[in-house]
């Protein structure tokens, strides 16, 4: 699963509307189990590796990833308010305020520069 997770996001990066993110997520936690030269891999990542180690050390999400996720979710209500009734804009506000709500109490990761060299695969 981890390898298909991982196409999925690399096919993200080039296809509009499917996201990069949650299946790169996804691959590097089936790989922790799965896969150990993969999961490696995805933590050398050059562009995703400081942000999966982030996530895994501490559960972190950097401030532009916050406020990306924010933009997201606000554009995404936007489009979507216009075509649901009061109550379905109202759900939907709840669902996005409630994630937001969680990606906003996650902690930022430290700004400690890191040795990447010595990557923990466990």
């Amino acid at each position: 699963m981890a390898y298909i997770f991982a196409g999925l996001g690399a096919a993200g990066a080039f296809i509009p509307l499917l996201p990069t993110t949650p299946f790169v997520l996804l691959s590097a936690a089936c790989a922790t189990r799965g896969s150990e030269a993969l999961h490696r891999r995805l933590l050398e990542h050059p562009r995703f590796g400081p942000v999966l180690r982030d996530w895994e050390e501490c559960q972190a999400i950097p401030l532009s990833g916050k406020l990306l996720s924010a933009l997201g979710l606000l554009f995404a209500w936007v489009m979507s308010a216009s075509r649901l009734s009061m109550t379905g804009q109202f759900a939907l506000a709840i669902g996005f305020i409630a994630v937001s709500v969680y990606v906003w109490s996650r902690p930022f990761p430290s700004s400690g520069t890191r040795d990447t060299s010595s990557v923990d695969v466990r």
